[in-house]
């Protein structure tokens, strides 16, 4: 390899180590969001910026490059006399707070990735929807908290006989169940995967240990006062001071349920890798969406929990996920630069043109399954008509992709019609295998219900398709790549190959999931919801064994 190749790979990891510190800074962003969520979004951040170094690459040696960018004097002159790869790299990293228009894209990629990884707002949402869940207790949890507060030194003993399971001891039955809370988080952190993320975090468990603490005195103080104040002769007297005592509590109370909801929540973020884990830890502690205690606050939704809410069209997800397959495919581009005396479209629009063409053809097969049921498969037989119509869709979008790329490229209308001197390029044929084979194995399990290895099978069905299309392209139908003439023959299997693994991997699978196909569901739970839209919501919390707010009566 030359010695260029050799500094070019070193300033890649040098600006993928950057990029990445700079998208986990600070360090609490990690805690924020889902494990899964972080990674995602983070390695989208990095390949974006990546992108951005190899586009640089390119166009710093351009004569009033730098000067647009913002790169004047001493630093412009440097940099013209230091190879492209180390000047671009060195842009992105220590001399980006002195270059204010990438300095501004920068922050504008960050931000947006950020956001679609909802940093630093997921924890936020998680602990509000949880603080408004409602701790249910059976009479089985009696004995075992009693037995608990026994062993717990930081919860007097005193406490044992205000553990309740009636209804009518509201003040008591509080009490009980933010103890079961507490307890529940004290033995989440106990377990092996847990203990090694947020159980080993001994500030975050001093601090959960201290605050339950305070809150068992306070209620060891309340409960005293008041069993004297109703011991009183002259109820009548004091009947209004322990009216303000009770409400104080329950203030109290809320706030301490808000507080092991935050613990709760970063504990959660900390260890589980998606939403569907997290739910299935919140139904697992027999969480109920009913307040209990005084403190209201509307329940917010966000899509960082898509078992959660309607997902609806996924069109974030879709954008996102966009970004990515244009850099991946500029990335695999990158891996032959071409030569100079060769005239050839410039690789970003080259990765632009695949990647829209790529990912509209994904939507195309998607997003009708979604909405409507012609498109999805009906007991008795596969829609074979609606994967056609779906794949000539795909088809005739990356024809107009292709032909609006001419266009681009030689400034005029006209060349978009001269098939002579422009000719057709695989695009359009490769967006319609993508649909079809996409639209196949949304709805075709080629192992027949033997999950794991679905996602293997649609994985190398993609990349089988596409490199059997792309073979049809080039030696049966004679249509050339854009880079015939400049890379070698195997470049475009190679593209073809990559883009069918990536996109089997996926697609088929987040259709799966937002469809809610092979969700195992939950035993039924009664809902009571009114006003519009209640059936929708109501039956994405029953999915996971909640109420709405409000459904039932306050503890």
């Amino acid at each position: 390899m030359p010695y260029s190749n050799w500094l070019t790979l070193f300033c890649t990891l040098f600006v993928a180590w950057y990029a990445f510190n700079r998208y986990n800074t600070p360090r609490s962003n990690r805690t924020s969001t889902t494990k899964g969520l972080f990674y995602l979004t983070g390695a989208c951040y990095v390949t974006a910026t990546l992108a951005l170094f190899f586009l640089l690459s390119k166009i710093i040696p351009q004569p009033g490059v730098l000067a647009a960018l913002g790169v004047e004097g001493t630093a412009a002159e440097k940099a013209n006399h230091t190879a492209p790869p180390l000047a671009a790299a060195l842009i992105l990293t220590s001399l980006l707070p002195n270059v204010p228009q990438v300095k501004k894209l920068d922050a504008w990629i960050l931000e947006l990735f950020q956001t679609w990884g909802r940093i630093p707002s997921g924890i936020k949402y998680l602990a509000d929807f949880v603080s408004y869940m409602d701790i249910n207790i059976q009479k089985s949890d009696i004995e075992s908290i009693r037995n608990w507060i026994d062993e717990n030194a930081d919860i007097p003993d005193e406490l044992k006989k205000r553990v309740t399971d009636k209804q009518r001891d509201k003040d008591e039955l509080s009490f009980t169940k933010l103890v079961k809370f507490y307890k529940a988080i004290i033995d989440l952190s106990q377990r092996p995967k847990y203990r090694k993320g947020f159980g080993s975090d001994t500030d975050a468990m001093k601090s959960l240990t201290t605050m339950f603490k305070i809150y068992s005195i306070e209620s060891l103080a309340f409960y005293a006062l008041t069993d004297q104040l109703e011991a009183d002769q002259e109820v009548d007297a004091v009947s209004h001071e322990l009216k303000e005592f009770r409400d104080w509590y329950r203030i109290l109370c809320g706030k301490t349920q808000e507080k092991l909801s935050e613990f709760f929540a970063t504990e959660l973020l900390c260890v589980e890798q998606s939403s569907s884990a997290i739910t299935t830890q919140i139904e697992k502690l027999g969480l109920e969406s009913s307040p209990v205690f005084s403190v209201k606050k509307p329940i917010i939704f966000d899509p960082v929990f898509p078992s959660l809410i309607n997902p609806g069209l996924p069109v974030g997800g879709f954008l996102l996920a966009s970004v990515m397959l244009v850099a991946f495919i500029l990335l695999l581009m990158s891996i032959v630069p071409l030569p100079a005396n060769v005239e050839a479209p410039p690789p970003v629009l080259i990765a632009l043109k695949i990647g829209l063409a790529q990912m509209l053809a994904i939507a195309i097969a998607i997003f009708p399954k979604l909405r409507f049921a012609r498109f999805r498969p009906s007991k008795d037989k596969q829609p074979y008509l609606a994967w056609v119509v779906c794949a000539a869709l795909a088809g005739i979008t990356g024809l107009i992709i292709d032909r609006g790329t001419v266009c681009i490229l030689q400034g005029t209308v006209d060349a978009a019609l001269n098939f002579d001197k422009f000719h057709l390029q695989p695009t359009s044929i490769m967006a319609f295998s993508t649909a079809l084979i996409v639209a196949v194995a949304c709805d075709v399990d080629l192992t027949f219900g033997r999950f794991p290895y679905r996602r293997i099978a649609d994985a190398l069905a993609a990349a089988a398709v596409l490199a059997l299309t792309i073979r049809i392209c080039l030696v049966y139908l004679k249509l050339p790549t854009s880079t015939s003439d400049a890379a070698p023959a195997w470049l475009p299997y190679l593209i073809a190959s990559c883009l069918g693994l990536s996109i089997g991997l996926i697609a088929p699978s987040y259709y799966r999931k937002l469809a809610g196909i092979g969700r195992q569901e939950p035993s039924p739970v009664s809902i009571t919801a009114a006003g519009n839209g209640a059936s929708a919501i109501g039956g994405n919390l029953g999915a996971i064994g909640l109420e709405r707010p409000g459904a039932t009566d306050s503890a």
